[in-house]
């Protein structure tokens, strides 16, 4: 896999969450507690934090 593929599959990330106050619409106002997949991409704007990543560095120093 060449470098530029591996920049592309770091950019893409799924995130599972649980949401309330919402329905399978996506509304903001439902009557539900749901569990959803997010698509985070960092070429969009989103940020996502590396939480092992962080982890490691804070035993490390």
């Amino acid at each position: 896999m060449e470098d530029e593929e591996r920049v592309h599959e770091r950019d893409v990330h799924l995130c599972v969450t649980v949401e309330g106050n919402t329905n399978s619409d996506g509304s903001a106002n439902g009557n539900t507690t749901l569990r959803k997949v997010r698509t985070f991409r960092e070429s969009d704007g989103h940020k996502f934090i590396r939480w092992v990543e962080m982890e490691r560095r804070a035993v490390a120093a």
